[in-house]
């Protein structure tokens, strides 16, 4: 990383004016201006603000900086270009990171302003990229898009600090399900009431499973966590937290997403049976919860990926 941190105290000044004080002092305009993207690199916390998460429609507006990091401005405008690099993509990729990118389609994303111009007197400009949702995007498939300053007049671009990674996260089992099964309302407990209604829910609208969370992501992703929603209920807001294991094959646990949690009693969710089958691309869950009076709600839904 190159960058400039000139750090001068006044006790520094009178113990270096007193024991070098026939030295010649350092020339610190002689340090060669660079072009970087603060907010870039692979760092934590800039890099997970790369993580392109789209609901429904989406678009995702980004404006960053470039930075000119010298010890005096120019007298003149400075022209930098930026656009996506090939190599930063297969540099990351042979981080051994856990998951494999691919380049981010070309449709899914709109770079206007790939020059951009430092005025004279100043050292940053602005840069904006717009991501679109795109049927380019597979949801099992992660994308990732480096984006580069690739020259600024001659200048030299930092290496650490010169690129700002844009990136998608996809999962296994993400994808259309044609869901299948049955919501029971009980009178009162499953065990000793009466059924006072069935919901079918099979031939009920296609559901889309998508990417919910991510771990720490500068040091080993893990992409293991998806949505999707609750028997008929997602129109409602109610969805299904799954963690699932890829590896394995095999569901690790399901949870009720936020808002259907406060909208039950505390603690009455349940899950009586999840099941994973790896050859028809299918999940089973039952699962159940009280309604408001108390009541039993059992759901046993089939979820076949299409």
């Amino acid at each position: 990383m190159k960058r400039i941190i000139v750090i001068l105290s006044f006790l520094t000044l009178a113990i270096f004016s007193g024991c070098l004080k026939d030295d010649a002092p350092i020339d610190f305009g002689s340090l060669e201006p660079i072009l970087e993207i603060p907010d870039g690199g692979l760092t934590k916390t800039n890099f997970d603000e790369g993580y392109l998460k789209f609901s429904g429609g989406d678009t995702i507006t980004f404006t960053f900086d470039v930075n000119l990091a010298s010890v005096n401005v120019r007298d003149e405008d400075l022209t930098v270009e930026l656009g996506v690099s090939a190599a930063k993509l297969s540099e990351y990729n042979a981080l051994g990171t856990g998951i494999t990118f691919e380049t981010y389609p070309e449709d899914g994303y709109i770079f206007e302003n790939s020059t951009v111009t430092i005025p004279a007197g100043d050292r940053t400009a602005e840069v904006t990229i717009k991501f679109v949702e795109s049927t380019s995007l597979m949801p099992n498939v992660s994308y990732m898009l480096p984006l580069s300053i690739l020259n600024a007049e001659g200048l030299d671009i930092s290496d650490n600090f010169g690129t700002k990674y844009f990136y998608t996260l996809g999962v296994c089992v993400a994808g259309i399900y044609q869901p299948g099964g049955k919501r029971i309302e009980y009178a009162g407990n499953a065990s000793d009431s009466v059924v006072s209604s069935t919901i079918t829910l099979d031939g009920t609208s296609e559901k889309f499973m998508s990417v919910l969370s991510v771990d720490a992501v500068s040091d080993a992703i893990s992409a293991d966590t998806v949505q999707v929603a609750y028997a008929d209920l997602g129109s409602i807001g109610w969805f299904y937290n799954i963690v699932f294991n890829c590896d394995a094959d095999s569901i690790i646990s399901v949870t009720p997403n936020e808002t259907m949690r406060k909208q039950i009693p505390l603690n009455s969710f349940v899950v009586y049976e999840k099941s994973y089958d790896p050859v028809l691309k299918q999940f089973f869950l039952k699962t159940g919860y009280k309604s408001s009076s108390r009541k039993d709600r059992i759901t046993s839904e089939f979820l076949t990926l299409k």
